[in-house]
């Protein structure tokens, strides 16, 4: 499928690319391949005790491209997809702090997110390493209440799908049933498209 679109010059957009990983991220989907793509995830990220709880995958919900979180231990980690080399929006990756993670911990200090950095995560996902946020991005909206921090109390993790998402994907794939050729043709497409973005 990959192949075939990325062949004819349609390409891929950055929405489609959001719901392709969720695909994949997501144990209860139709791979056939449990947890194994969210774990292999989330010990890229050195997510504490990944196993644990019940994770919930979304994407292209309320704005944020791919979210995951579970309320125990509590861990939200909010994916910026960055795929098709799209601008960086004014104060986005404030606005998704402040969505998704601030209303959960109502935690402003950077020593918190230190702290708890294997629990809380905003990941900005680019197509290669000369891609990264700009200030713009990180800073706070006018509109927001003074008493919070002008920007981003916490370090953003910068991964690529040139690099990351390709080495993420070749880890799975050792790890998939034989048996499950469709998957595993997706996998090397997908894989493909990862080194040509």
């Amino acid at each position: 499928m990959f192949d075939v679109l990325w062949r004819s010059g349609i390409g891929i957009g950055e929405t489609t690319q959001s719901k392709l990983l969720k695909f994949l991220l997501d144990p209860t989907e139709t791979h056939g391949c449990g947890n194994l793509f969210l774990l292999e995830f989330l010990k890229m990220l050195n997510i504490e005790q990944p196993e644990k709880g019940t994770w919930e995958i979304s994407a292209e919900k309320g704005r944020v491209d791919i979210l995951l979180k579970r309320n125990f231990p509590q861990s939200v980690i909010v994916i910026e997809n960055k795929s098709n080399w799209a601008v960086n929006q004014w104060n986005q990756l404030y606005r998704y702090w402040y969505q998704e993670i601030f209303s959960k911990t109502k935690q402003t200090e950077k020593t918190f997110y230190l702290e708890n950095k294997n629990c809380y995560m905003v990941v900005y996902l680019a197509p290669t390493s000369k891609k990264e946020p700009t200030e713009q991005t990180l800073t706070k909206p006018e509109d927001f209440p003074s008493d919070l921090p002008k920007k981003i109390p916490m370090e953003i993790t910068l991964k690529t799908f040139y690099d990351d998402i390709y080495q993420w994907l070749e880890n799975c794939k050792s790890k998939i049933p034989t048996h499950n050729q469709r998957v595993i043709q997706y996998v090397n497409q997908y894989q493909e498209l990862c080194k040509n973005l």
